[in-house]
């Protein structure tokens, strides 16, 4: 059942959303993820039949594995339904029926992407309901001649015995070209999942700011026999930037005006 909100002349209700697609061949083997990036305002994903968990965030991206409910010789269907309903009588704890909940949209409005990855691989970063961390980078300290960069790659092992593992991390510029590299020996326990952590020295580092959009791309590598087994990569844009009572925000050293609300 579905209906107005009034105000805004928005319908609500609950919506089903259907997908029938087939593993290839070189699936066979690898974990298979399914990441949504935002789902309004409840969502209940099923695979196959069976009901794979919940998610009532409405914003946050969040995950499920596919994996244990696939078929590798047969059609698979993902179905997910989308539920925006509130009630204006709301009573309870329950925050998606709330009145105020605003804006009350819905349905899948955000990419949905289908990973398949080695049994040893980088998280993805989904806490939600995964539960996992996936890549984390950050800039220690900063100056025009250098920026000390941190990482974390939460690597985890679904083969059937330990791993001893090789984790490359690669930064690359806007042109591709390696700036800055680590590595790092790991033992990854079966069934286990390993924070690995490197330090990396970026000389002469180029500072994003909104008229020079500069984007590293960080790159970490798995490797085990000198065998690349996985490949994960995120974006790193390091930056100074502070705010000042009296004269706003400030970035790389110079002031830059705030304009728009409610940006993704």
């Amino acid at each position: 059942p579905g209906g107005h909100t009034g105000e805004m002349d928005m319908w609500t209700g609950a919506a089903w959303y259907r997908k029938t697609f087939t593993l290839p061949a070189e699936a066979r083997g690898k974990r298979v993820y399914v990441e949504f990036e935002g789902v309004r305002q409840v969502a209940e994903v099923y695979l196959n039949g069976h009901l794979l968990g919940r998610n009532e965030t409405g914003f946050i991206p969040f995950g499920f594995d596919l994996t244990p409910h696939l078929k590798s010789d047969a059609p698979n269907v993902i179905a997910v339904r989308a539920d925006n309903r509130f009630d204006p009588h709301f009573e309870g704890d329950r925050p998606w029926h709330h009145p105020n909940w605003h804006p009350p949209h819905g349905g899948i409005y955000r990419n949905v992407r289908l990973h398949i990855v080695d049994p040893l691989h980088v998280t993805l970063p989904l806490y939600s309901n995964l539960g996992t961390e996936g890549i984390y980078a950050w800039t220690e300290s900063l100056t025009a001649d250098l920026a000390v960069v941190g990482i974390d790659a939460e690597v985890e092992n679904f083969t059937d015995a330990a791993q001893d593992a090789d984790i490359l991390f690669e930064l690359q510029d806007a042109r591709g070209n390696i700036a800055a590299k680590a590595a790092q020996r790991a033992r990854i326990e079966r069934g286990a999942r390993t924070k690995i952590t490197a330090r990396l020295n970026l000389p002469n580092p180029h500072l994003w700011e909104p008229r020079y959009p500069h984007v590293y791309r960080f790159n970490v590598r798995i490797k085990t026999s000198g065998q690349v087994r996985d490949v994960a990569t995120v974006p790193y844009a390091p930056r100074a930037f502070r705010w000042d009572a009296r004269t706003g925000f400030w970035i790389n050293g110079r002031n830059v005006k705030l304009h728009g609300w409610g940006h993704k």
